[in-house]
């Protein structure tokens, strides 16, 4: 139907008893004066419905038939509601931090009308700039030493920086650790080939990891999936949550913070800050760092889900439509997110992008002690 000067989507039981095998159908009414294609089925399949029109971006519809997809690149499993419906507000910067690096900021609001702050690296394939991890205490690398020590992402880029003679030009918080005893890695860390701790040792979640190996080739897996295929061919690794994307689509069946009793008890899901890292179809990748805990920070964002950080980089085509994302995966977020870049002029010190949300000594807005950094480096030549 031509929607009559305005149009929506409804998604809900509307009084179909019988589907004949069909799980979801769509139809057209009028909701409230406004022309309405509603979507009826099941609990489940009503949910999958919503999240592949969605993702389809359009659709075509027949009065009462069964709807009619165009090929998706996004299949969804959303077994209940876990995001916050979130809609792009405004690119506030863009620049060029390097040849084939750029920087963003974005705003977002979610369905509750209030701000979200999202920040990307976006690395292409083509640049010279190189992903590589590096941990908390760099004699742990260098020197012969294990001592597991914790740093903020600005101390470690810096520290980075000086012992390799590489520019560092952004970096964010990575992988897991035991924030409250010896900082030892929950998951993989390997860092210029040497393995500071493989997947599944010791056996603490998680064993998800992404790496790239010596020919430059990003790839990922479990404990298991390193043991068999990837032992000795990984140059730098770092553990990761649970896939969000993996060959282009999305990959949820499961979704953190997303608890229904947490939901039904304070009417919206536990919004937190969050980092991820993607992959791109032409061997780059993308680094973010979501904003939230507003109360521990100085910034106004609200924070989000896992699933809505899935929709922030999917969105990111809109930005840079040069960019097809290949595969996604959640880091430590928390109080653990954060984003540098550069330092400015005259300064020894990385600029933190970001609004970090630990709070120490009454101070808010503080950089937390972490584990290991994804960095973006170039090269000295």
């Amino acid at each position: 139907d031509s929607f009559g000067g305005g149009h929506a989507i409804r998604i809900g039981n509307f009084g179909c008893k019988s589907y004949g095998g069909v799980r979801y159908r769509v139809g057209s009414d009028v909701v409230g004066g406004v022309s309405t294609v509603y979507i009826d089925g099941d609990r489940l399949a009503l949910w999958q419905a919503g999240a592949e029109l969605l993702s389809a971006r359009y659709i075509e519809t027949a009065e009462g038939s069964e709807i009619i997809l165009p090929e998706t690149k996004y299949v969804c499993n959303w077994s209940s509601p876990r995001n916050t419906a979130l809609d792009f507000s405004k690119l506030t910067v863009e620049k060029e931090l390097a040849d084939g690096v750029k920087y963003y900021e974005m705003k977002y609001i979610n369905c509750w009308g209030e701000n979200v702050d999202a920040y990307a690296v976006v690395v292409e394939g083509s640049s010279k700039a190189e992903f590589r991890v590096w941990a908390g205490d760099l004699a742990s690398i260098y020197d012969g030493k294990e001592k597991m020590t914790l740093q903020t992402v600005g101390v470690q880029a810096n520290m980075m920086e000086k012992k390799t003679g590489d520019d560092v030009i952004a970096a964010v918080n990575a992988g897991y650790f035991q924030i409250r005893t010896n900082g030892y890695p929950c998951g993989m860390r390997i860092i210029d080939g040497k393995v500071l701790c493989p997947p599944g040792v010791p056996t603490t979640f998680p064993d998800k990891w992404i790496g790239i190996t010596y020919d430059g080739e990003f790839v990922w897996g479990d404990a298991a999936e390193y043991r068999a295929k990837w032992v000795g061919k990984i140059k730098n690794g770092v553990a990761t949550g649970n896939p969000m994307i993996i060959d282009g689509k999305v990959n949820f069946s499961w979704g953190i913070h997303g608890n229904p009793a947490y939901i039904k008890e304070n009417g919206h899901p536990d919004l937190a800050p969050y980092s991820a890292i993607a992959t791109t179809a032409d061997g780059g990748f993308l680094l973010f760092c979501v904003d939230g805990r507003p109360w521990n920070g100085n910034g106004s964002s609200q924070g989000i889900t896992s699933v809505d950080m899935a929709g922030i980089i999917l969105g990111m085509e809109a930005v840079c439509p040069e960019i097809e994302v290949v595969n996604a995966f959640i880091l430590d977020g928390g109080g653990s997110t954060e984003m540098v870049t550069e330092k400015k002029a005259g300064s020894s010190l990385f600029v933190t992008m970001n609004d970090p949300c630990d709070m120490s000594g009454g101070v808010r807005g503080v950089s937390r002690n972490v584990g290991d950094i994804i960095a973006v480096v170039v090269p000295k030549e």
